[in-house]
């Protein structure tokens, strides 16, 4: 097992060590955790828009 570690450079480490921590978490923390940047995308409006403002397609710029 040890000549599998020989290459292994120490700075990978820091890379490999949250891929592996996301990997081996259950899908549902990714479902539980979406919910908050969804929510502040919805909220927040764009910064070219005015308030009360829904645009139906990228290049409709009437107010609703």
């Amino acid at each position: 097992m040890k000549h599998l570690f020989v290459r292994y450079r120490r700075s990978w480490l820091r890379g490999d060590l949250p891929a592996g921590v996301t990997v081996a978490a259950p899908p549902e923390i990714g479902l539980w955790a979406v919910i908050g940047p969804l929510a502040a995308y919805a909220a927040l409006p764009a910064a070219r828009r005015r308030p009360g403002e829904i645009v139906w397609h990228p290049d409709d710029h009437r107010p609703f």
